[in-house]
């Protein structure tokens, strides 16, 4: 007989919620809310533990002022912290990743002291689409007792997740990047993994960080993640198809990369670097072709320095500053594709035809 699963939800302390309680608690029956994203992350309640916070996405760490270790191409919400943390005594090291943006194994273990803490490693990353081996270096950290946290951000909901197989003991996710509302993320702790407090203050989140829920935004998360469960396969599908013809017709342009892995990436993440052309200028003219894309991402919004990523892989700064990062998803079509790539080299040639260090 299959264990009936169930979950906590704790609700504001407050009489005038009480007809929220109800909804949520029926909601249980439908197993929804926490449930749903459990679920996809192989977690079983008895064993741990998940929590739902409305607040900027923050990475918790060991309380001993021993060693963390990261990958140079992690998102800016890791690495400002890590920077932070330096200054409080902590020593950091860096890992440099290789061509394809992935960690490697050997340089990891080589790495690690007998003091490291905890290592922090981007399950996949946001603006090359390359997927790190996470159950290998999970497996590497549970051998030697290291604490293991992935950022997953850019990966949950997209490809599958087991925080179980893995050997993840910390992971944190974040709405917006499946369609849920911004602002509401959450961690996963595995069990006997002790943090400290985030915020102090009440007693929600089991006394790990205090404040009011926002039960509307708690709610949009579970019904994303039980729709990005149910959808996975085909998305990954489809996306993948439409990302190879895009990557395809893109790289036939002179002069013209694909940045991170070629098989090792997200399904419907599309990066590339594209000479003598200022990404910038690139990312204007497609708007104004009813093309929505980006130079960079979204961390480095207003920065005029080129990509740390593309950077941490080995390209120069003025490849990297020729960056152009396409995503696609289930809403996008074949024909979007033939129109990207038409009118993409439309807007190459004419940028290139107004480029002084331009020659083919």
């Amino acid at each position: 007989m299959q264990e009936k699963k169930t979950c906590e939800c704790r609700i504001p302390d407050s009489p005038h919620m009480r007809a929220v309680g109800l909804l949520i608690r029926n909601m249980r029956r439908h197993h929804a809310l926490v449930e749903r994203r459990t679920c996809d992350l192989g977690i079983h309640h008895s064993q741990h533990r998940m929590l739902i916070a409305l607040a900027k996405r923050q990475d918790n760490v060991p309380s001993q002022k021993e060693l963390a270790e990261i990958l140079g191409i992690s998102a800016a919400a890791v690495t400002t912290t890590l920077k932070k943390l330096e200054k409080e005594g902590f020593e950091v090291t860096y890992l440099q990743v290789n061509e394809h943006g992935m960690v490697e194994l050997d340089k990891l273990e080589a790495a690690i002291r007998p003091d490291t803490a905890m290592v922090s490693i981007m399950f996949a990353n946001n603006e090359i689409g390359t997927i790190n081996p996470i159950a290998e270096i999970g497996k590497l950290c549970r051998e030697k007792g290291i604490i293991f946290h992935t950022d997953a951000v850019q990966a949950y909901g997209h490809v599958p997740v087991d925080v179980k197989a893995m050997n993840i003991d910390i992971l944190s996710i974040s709405g917006h990047k499946i369609n849920a509302p911004k602002g509401v993320g959450a961690i996963y702790i595995r069990k006997g993994v002790l943090l400290n407090q985030l915020i102090t203050g009440g007693g929600q989140e089991k006394g790990r960080r205090a404040g009011t829920e926002n039960i509307a935004s708690i709610v949009g998360l579970g019904e994303a993640a039980r729709l990005k469960r149910l959808h996975m396969e085909e998305e990954i599908a489809y996306t993948g198809k439409l990302s190879r013809k895009l990557i395809d017709g893109v790289t036939k342009f002179p002069q013209t990369i694909l940045t991170g892995h070629a098989e090792q990436r997200l399904p419907g993440t599309c990066s590339f670097c594209i000479n003598a052309i200022e990404g910038e200028s690139l990312v204007l003219m497609l708007d104004f072709n009813g093309i929505c894309a980006s130079t960079g991402s979204a961390c480095s919004t207003g920065s005029l320095d080129p990509s740390h990523v593309l950077l941490g892989i080995g390209l120069s700064h003025e490849i990297a500053h020729g960056s152009l990062r396409l995503t696609l998803g289930m809403q996008n079509t074949e024909e979007d594709v033939d129109y990207i790539l038409e009118r993409l080299e439309q807007v190459v040639k004419t940028l290139r035809a107004m480029s002084p260090i331009w020659h083919e």
